[in-house]
């Protein structure tokens, strides 16, 4: 007999409610002090009683309780006590006694339980006690800081889980309507304060891993059965709030309805807009009685957690608004301030002011008031939302610059000094770097910080910090900083001991949520004694990669699992950086040129030779052609995947990351990522498989699919079709020039949703048969809904480009020369890659920003020297430039841009990524 059974035939003289007083009863005395005395069963039973309520009222403290033991001695008066061997109805009485004449009942804290056997029946008990427990949890101990519930709540769903629903009516009534946000978990946005989940704890954590990104949340209310394996509840309970910095769960029956927990998620958000602590609220909302007989919850939560309040998110409120920039107007209404009880007057009180509202705040915080849910709550909720869109709308930015610091301090005489001349050949050096306004002490880059290009929502931001340096580190450093809203960031140290080589050139790399946002290098030279240091010797600190001030809002973007940074060291070299969510590694790349040359060697027959390919990749040539790339692709995989990522002490599973961004800081350093290929090297005789197009549909491979052997090649084993890879390329001229390049232009708001409608602007070189390019034009008339433009010429591309302000451009060019020299041809005339214009892209001032397809000869620049036409259209305002690799045939493209556009015209319905369209 398990032990709550034991106590069910040890009260079976009671009736349901006095075995639940004597029930709790039991875990009071399992836990309570002990009242000295002679022992008398009723009297001292009572006082010791009276002493833990008395405690737990005065102190506005939790009952703690335990889960009695049958052979557990507790101490009554002078005498210890066997709990089985007390009488159950006196127990029972003994709490009658005690809490009569009490209206409200204890708030009970469980400390312990027994794990391993179910919970829900003697859990649902404490709450049948006489008077009704206000509220119930079991302790769950959690690494985390006290949390921070934002308002108005923030409802999470995962998007293809049942709780979806759930969410949406929870909203669909008063007061979830106007207190809650609903936010889908994705790539896009991993924060919530309440999520939703129908399934097992057991799939709750496999479906947290699952998510490409770190997933966080402060409360998870789950639908379904927790107790599927009791030995390894509180092991798994712990890694779910590892993974996403939890403080609490609510596990409710799998069979409540949509409408039931929506009913009861919106008393949950009710009870919170009276400022009812969070274990009384939740407690409140699933046992009520229209929600307990088929939600029956098992509550766990923090103490931090259990004791939050809505009042706490005043003081957060009141921080915001101390932290905008003066210039900021949040829009708060005086209604906000007089339905939280707070006087405002009309003629001296312009609550639109960041400074006078965050006085009145901090003068009648205290006197904000919960009666109902349209007083303290509502007004706070207008309030936030008010300064989310303030913080949104802060034109000038350069109140808030912030610029990359650094210190460099050495080891000398038994203490770190600061030394901004040169670094010291085996002396202890200590590389000091945040992220604030000028300061005298530090050194800075020229070019500011980012910071208003962040996430709004957040008051501060944790961002990874990337040291690299071929010649004297063995491996990256990584570590990371808290950049707040307004301020320094915290600080971060590098501890590094320069080697031989003369020269120190350290990249340091800032990333947020995996995305890259500024690049600085360290230089100076290394020396071995102060006697070989020069007058004119100094550290440099300066940019080498600074995201454009449009890059827009990044919590609007799509998170990437791993970027890569092409860039030369000082010695000339191509080197790859390449940065995940916590590791880091670089790799010398100087052996993949060969394998660039051979990829474009590879592909250039297929538009020279085009009959024997025409039959698809199942014909002979195209099987053949498909095996040779595997091969160059596993020479790729050998340099970047197995002699780094497979490395000792590296991670291998960085590999099957699928979103990845590449950043080439150098155009020479542009290597075709897109052809590593996974998969086992195919043999010379290796056949396609015969199940590759169910595999590109499902995204994904078949056990049976034979790809380890080497007798089966598969287009999915290429990164350029299992990934989605966003390339950033420099543009010619910044090469041609010789300086140091930047980022190119990315979607940024306003442009983060491509309109594909309207006249599109088509062109070709005259190689590409009129016959050929009327599918092309008939697609767009189609799919666009307007008849496009075909250009003869370069110049009345820009014409129709300024006269019909298109958001598709389509050229089908062949392309000629090297280098500068670079030509695109259309209808027989060429123009210089570095003559593109904006006239040929967009209309200066408008706000449309097209996408522009480039299909033709080897339009990416893979083989080139300099740039590429790619680069030219990004830089001139296009949205997104699609562009190939090698020669294309003429047909070929055409079929292509064809393809291109009745595809992504059907996709875009439904706001698809681009990325995974293509």
């Amino acid at each position: 007999m398990n032990e709550f059974g034991f106590w069910e035939q040890w009260g079976l003289e009671l009736d349901d409610k006095q075995f639940a007083n004597a029930f709790l009863v039991l875990g009071v005395l399992a836990t309570s002090p002990f009242v000295k005395g002679q022992y008398s069963p009723g009297k001292d039973l009572q006082e010791v009683l009276s002493a833990a309520l008395k405690l737990s009222q005065e102190k506005n403290k939790l009952l703690q309780w335990r889960f009695p033991k049958r052979d557990q001695r507790v101490r009554i008066g002078d005498d210890g006590v066997l709990l089985s061997g007390l009488n159950s109805r006196q127990v029972a009485n003994a709490w009658k006694d005690v809490v009569d004449g009490t209206a409200v009942g204890p708030r009970v804290q469980i400390l312990s339980y027994p794990a391993t056997e179910g919970i829900s029946p003697w859990f649902r008990m404490l709450f049948e006690a006489d008077p009704a427990v206000r509220a119930a949890h079991i302790v769950f101990d959690t690494a985390q800081a006290r949390p921070h519930l934002k308002w108005p709540l923030r409802l999470g769903y995962i998007p293809g889980n049942a709780a979806e629903e759930s969410v949406k009516s929870a909203r669909s009534v008063w007061p979830s309507d106007e207190l809650t946000s609903s936010v889908r978990i994705d790539r896009e946005n991993a924060n919530c304060d309440v999520l939703l989940f129908t399934g097992s704890s057991s799939q709750l954590l496999k479906t947290l891993l699952e998510i490409p990104v770190p997933q966080k949340t402060n409360l998870f209310i789950v639908r379904g059965t927790f107790e599927d394996d009791l030995s390894a509840m509180g092991q798994r309970l712990s890694a779910i709030a590892a993974e996403c910095r939890a403080s609490g769960f609510v596990f409710l029956n799998p069979t409540v309805t949509d409408e039931v927990l929506g009913r009861a998620v919106n008393g949950f958000v009710e009870n919170l807009s009276h400022n009812q602590p969070v274990d009384v609220a939740v407690s409140g909302a699933f046992t009520r009685r229209d929600t307990t007989d088929s939600v029956i919850p098992v509550i766990f939560l923090s103490e931090a957690l259990a004791t939050f309040q809505l009042e706490h998110v005043l003081e957060k409120i009141h921080s915001r608004l101390m932290n905008l920039p003066k210039a900021a107007r949040p829009q708060i209404e005086s209604d906000s301030f007089l339905r939280m009880g707070i006087p405002v007057d009309s003629a001296k009180d312009d609550l639109t002011i960041p400074e006078n509202a965050a006085r009145k705040l901090g003068e009648y915080r205290s006197a904000v008031t919960f009666k109902h849910e349209g007083s303290g709550a509502w007004g706070m909720a207008k309030m936030s939302r008010a300064i989310d869109h303030a913080e949104s709308q802060v034109i000038d930015e350069k109140l808030q610059q912030r610029f990359l610091q650094r210190q460099i301090l050495i080891s000398k005489e038994g203490r770190f000094v600061e030394e901004c001349r040169v670094f010291r050949k085996g002396i202890p050096t200590l590389i000091r770097l945040r992220i604030g306004p000028p300061q005298e002490k530090w050194s800075l880059l020229d070019v500011p910080f980012p910071v208003g290009k962040l996430p709004k929502d957040r008051e501060e931001w944790r961002l990874s910090v990337v040291l690299t340096e071929p010649n004297h580190l063995k491996e990256p450093r990584r570590s990371t900083i808290m950049l707040p809203k307004v301020g320094p960031s915290t600080e971060c140290e590098f501890r590094i001991q320069p080697g031989e080589h003369a020269l120190f050139e350290g990249r340091i790399t800032v990333l947020h949520r995996g995305r890259i946002l500024q690049t600085g290098v360290l230089k100076g030279r290394v020396v071995g004694h102060e006697r070989d240091i020069s007058s004119d010797d100094t550290i440099s600190f300066t940019d080498i990669l600074s995201v454009r001030s449009r890059i827009g809002d990044l919590e609007g973007r799509r998170q990437f699992d791993i970027a890569f940074v092409l860039n030369h060291s000082t010695d000339h070299r191509p080197h790859l950086q390449a940065i995940a969510a916590d590791h880091a590694w670089i790799a010398d790349l100087s052996s993949c040129k060969a394998i660039v040359d051979d990829i474009n060697t590879a592909l250039t027959p297929v538009a020279k030779s085009v009959r024997d390919y025409e039959g698809g990749l199942e014909s002979d040539h195209c099987r053949k052609l498909l095996v040779k790339l595997a091969q160059l692709g596993r020479y790729l995989y050998g340099y970047i995947v197995e002699d780094q990522l497979e490395a000792r002490g590296n991670r291998s599973e960085i590999a099957k990351k699928e979103y990845v961004q590449i950043v080439s800081t150098r155009v020479e350093a542009l290597v075709p990522l897109e052809f590593i290929y996974d998969f086992e090297t195919p043999d010379d005789d290796a056949v396609l498989c015969p199940k590759w197009r169910e595999a590109l549909e499902k995204g994904a491979c078949t056990e049976a699919c034979g790809t380890k052997t080497g007798k089966i090649v598969c287009p999915l084993g290429f990164w350029g079709v299992s990934k989605v890879i966003e390339r950033h390329a420099l543009t010619t001229e910044f090469a041609a020039e010789g300086g140091e390049l930047f980022l190119q232009s990315e979607p940024t708001r306003g442009r983060d949703v491509l309109s594909l409608s309207g006249t599109a602007i088509v062109g070709a070189s005259e190689k590409v048969e009129p016959s050929v390019l009327e599918p092309v034009l008939s697609a767009c008339a189609e799919q666009l809904g307007s008849p496009p433009q075909k250009a003869e010429n370069w110049n009345q591309w820009a014409e129709f480009v300024q006269r019909f302000k298109p958001h598709v451009l389509l050229a089908l060019p062949h392309t000629d020369g090297n280098g500068v020299n670079a030509t695109l041809e259309i209808g027989g005339k060429p123009i210089k890659s570095i003559q593109i214009k904006k006239d040929h892209v967009k209309v200066e001032g408008d706000d449309t920003y097209p996408l522009v397809a480039l299909l033709g000869c080897d339009t990416t620049g893979t083989a080139l020297e300099y740039g590429s036409p790619v680069a030219d259209f990004r830089r001139k305002g296009a949205a997104v430039v699609i562009g190939t690799i090698a020669t294309v045939f003429g047909e070929h493209a055409a079929k292509v841009a064809e393809m291109l556009v009745n595809g992504l015209a059907q996709e875009s319905q439904g706001l698809e990524r681009l990325g995974e369209v293509i």
